[in-house]
């Protein structure tokens, strides 16, 4: 078995990390602070049709 540091670059991995954790807080943060709910995730992919 591998680690993750033989399987990919130390930087993409502390990239990979940043951005989870900036994810994370985003989510913390919506709905007034509430967090994200159930109904935020409904629906909500983008429609590359219309784009």
């Amino acid at each position: 078995m591998h680690t993750s540091s033989e399987s990919a670059h130390t930087g993409d991995l502390k990239a990979s990390i940043y951005a989870i954790t900036e994810l994370l807080r985003h989510f913390n943060d919506m709905n007034e602070g509430k967090g994200i709910t159930r109904d935020d995730l409904k629906n909500s992919h983008i429609r590359l049709d219309n784009l």
